[in-house]
């Protein structure tokens, strides 16, 4: 693209007149030449030419990318403006590509455009179809300069076609570049591909007899939310009322199906080319589709190809757990950060680019500490990754611990420990082992322990369990708005692409979303979580709009701070917050003591007699006399129990457990008085937004 005359200094242009259709009449052909001539780009510098059809090497922020040059054109808003589709790399589709071979310069073609600068175009590469690329061979001297590419795939990779032959496929976008667009959109957009009918002389160089086919009114292009079973089991239905639209084809063939699963799976079927079309349910409902590519992008658990903000923690983790393999030695490696703050998608990161650097000379194994029985039950977890059979955990101990000390040789296996204050025991006995291990000169072993609080290890294990687990600490703090609102932008920067800007979310409204967050926690979920719900309500009121309203806005629909105002209120009114602000102060005081008792500890059980404890302390002090005035205004007993004489009267908290365990604020482990283990039920978040706006509580919880 280039926006002025001015920019384009460097640059020549051409026109490619093609020769006319001789079965077109001349008066038609005068019309169409317009369509017939096409731009081509050179470049005085080196004589780089492009035109339609073109791969190129773009410069893209910090990245180098492939690109499908689809459109060159005199623009009304710019000079020239060059639209490309991108390509991924197989690389960046490691975790889709299960049971399928690829080739390491495999390049995947997604209906993903852009518009790009003339002066981000590097060089010219060319793209290859499967058995050329098998008969010319990769060495040293083309690795750089050719690649092949086979299918095509949408922009996160979930939904991947059949195979196809990539110089017919180039010479369909030569011949028709708008309809080859919307042809790969349309393949890639959707799990099932319809039954498409249209001229087969696409792909054919010459004409052959055409014939007219009457579609049934029970056709594919009619239903378009269909049910998951109907798309695996539906039968095509042979009658039905004729329609009057007709579609040619060359010879006559039977209505077809290709199902295409949500991941990969192998298929030796070619691709039909022949004949794609716009799907006509979609294209009636483009809106319903931009605002379910923007939910799928917002949600926590889209699959992302890179993680902003967290480049540095991502180096030094990368480097840390690498010299650990190259030199087969032990390690342990504390990670610490608030929920939400990116530590296992990280760690998780780390691993996978390692895996496809190195191959499968380490293992790994991943260990949730929330989804263990029993702290000891991670013995058995090792034991079966490590020799593949079953073993109880008393058991499973000491061969690990004869297999560690041994001297033979052994495989690198990393071991991811998350939620770690889960697994503490009373004598500490599992992490001692899990952190010991990896200090064995053969052992091989490399742990990566995370946990929610940085001091953890110097408050809650012992000196001899602290100190095994080495220098290497990596704290995640929260996100503050800027990179809030980074990750947002960097969400939706695909979706954009796609539909062309049709669906804007207000750069305003996102900042106000991450300051919002960040004001709070800096919680990257809960910030994604605020934009999806705003822009569930903004689809919702799209679709109370009339006609005449819809059309006023041109097929561009944003996103308002509006939304995202009244997406906030939604998150601090429910009804948990609702019972938190009309309950009662001292049952908010008790609240106020199991959060302090969580930050200090860093535990999320805590027993009774120590959240009182703590609060006891708190109180005794701070002196705050606004505490003390809204205490005897509720309740006298409570006050004589929290400032009273030396034995603390457990009867009368009966009363506030219960309330709190009854509206679903806390969870209570038995009836054991002092050593009852107590646990939020909510998250903390919910708590703290409603008791900073409380002057008093405010007071005693910072």
């Amino acid at each position: 693209m280039a926006s002025t005359a001015r920019q384009f200094k460097g640059w020549q242009y051409y026109f490619d007149v093609e020769s006319q259709n001789q079965d077109t009449p001349r008066r038609r052909s005068r019309r169409n030449d317009t369509l017939n001539d096409r731009l081509t780009l050179k470049r005085n510098s080196d004589g780089l030419e492009i035109e339609i059809g073109t791969v190129v090497e773009v410069q893209n922020s910090k990245y180098r990318d492939f690109a499908l040059i689809h459109d060159i054109s005199f623009g009304t808003d710019v000079y020239l403006e060059v639209k490309a589709m991108w390509f991924l790399r197989a690389a960046n589709l490691s975790s889709r590509l299960e049971g399928r071979q690829v080739e390491k310069n495999e390049l995947f073609l997604t209906p993903v455009t852009d518009r790009i600068k003339l002066k981000d175009i590097l060089r010219k590469v060319k793209v290859i179809s499967k058995s050329e690329y098998e008969a010319i061979g990769i060495d040293d001297s083309n690795i750089n300069d050719l690649f092949l590419c086979r299918y095509c795939c949408d922009h996160d990779g979930s939904n991947i076609t059949d195979s196809f032959e990539w110089d017919q496929f180039n010479n369909l976008l030569k011949k028709n570049p708008e309809q080859f667009y919307h042809n790969v959109k349309n393949l890639t957009g959707s799990a099932t591909i319809k039954s498409i009918t249209a001229q087969s002389n696409l792909l054919s160089s010459s004409r052959k007899p055409r014939k007219y086919v009457e579609l049934s009114s029970e056709s594919d292009f009619e239903d378009e939310e269909e049910s998951e079973d109907d798309k695996y089991n539906r039968k095509v239905s042979k009658t039905g009322t004729p329609r009057s639209k007709r579609v040619l084809y060359s010879t006559p063939t039977s209505e077809r199906y290709y199902n295409i699963p949500s991941f990969p799976q192998v298929s030796s079927k070619k691709l039909n080319l022949e004949g794609l079309q716009d799907d006509e349910e979609e294209q009636a409902k483009p809106m319903a589709k931009l605002f379910s590519n923007a939910k799928k992008r917002l949600h926590t658990g889209a699959h992302l190809n890179t993680l902003p903000c967290r480049d540095q923690q991502f180096e030094q983790l990368y480097t840390s757990v690498e010299v650990a393999i190259e030199n087969n030695t032990g390690m342990c490696i504390y990670v610490s950060g608030t929920p939400g703050t990116g530590k296992t998608v990280t760690i998780r990161e780390v691993i996978k680019q390692l895996a496809e650097k190195h191959g499968s000379v380490f293992d790994y194994l991943e260990i949730n500490g929330l989804k263990l029985l029993t702290p000891q039950a991670a013995y058995e977890v090792l034991f079966s990754k490590i020799f593949g059979q079953r073993s109880k955990s008393g058991q499973a101990v000491g061969l690990l611990e004869d297999h560690f000390n041994s001297s033979q040789k052994k495989k690198p296996l990393v071991v991811l420990m998350d939620e770690l204050d889960q697994i503490l025991t009373k004598n500490q006995s599992v992490l001692y082992n899990f952190f010991n291990w990896p200090s064995y000169s053969s052992s091989s072993l490399i742990v990566i322990a995370v946990a929610n609080t940085m001091d953890l290890p110097e408050r809650l294990l012992t000196n001899k369990i602290s100190s095994r687990l080495g220098m290497i600490r990596l704290q995640f703090p929260g996100y503050n708005f800027s990179q809030l609102a980074e990750i947002i932008k960097h969400r939706l920067e695909s979706i954009g692409k796609l539909n062309s800007d049709k669906l804007v979310i207000n750069s305003g409204a996102i900042e106000f979303a991450s300051r919002k967050v960040a004001s709070v926690s800096g919680d990257a979920r809960r910030a994604l979580s605020i934009c999806l719900r705003a822009v569930e309500i903004a689809e919702k009121e799209f679709k109370k709009k009339t006609e005449e309203e819809k059309a006023e806005l041109g097929g561009i629909f944003t996103v308002q701070i509006a939304h995202i105002i009244k997406s906030v209120n939604e998150s601090t009114s429910s009804t948990v917050t609702s019972y938190l602000n009309c309950s009662p102060f001292h049952l908010r005081l008790f609240l106020v003591g199991v959060l302090a008792r969580i930050r200090r500890t860093g535990v999320t059980e805590n027993t009774l007699g120590s959240i009182i404890d703590e609060l006891q302390n708190m109180i005794k002090v701070n002196h705050f006399q606004k505490v003390r005035e809204s205490l005897e205004r509720e309740n006298l007993q409570f006050t004589q129990v929290i400032f009273g004489g030396l034995k603390t009267r457990m009867q009368s908290f009966d009363f506030i457990l219960q309330e709190l365990i009854e509206n679903g604020i806390i969870l209570k482990n038995g009836n054991l008085g002092r050593s009852s283990l107590i646990k939020l039920n909510i998250e903390e978040d919910e708590i703290t937004t409603v008791f900073k706006k409380d002057d008093t509580l405010k007071e005693v919880m910072y």
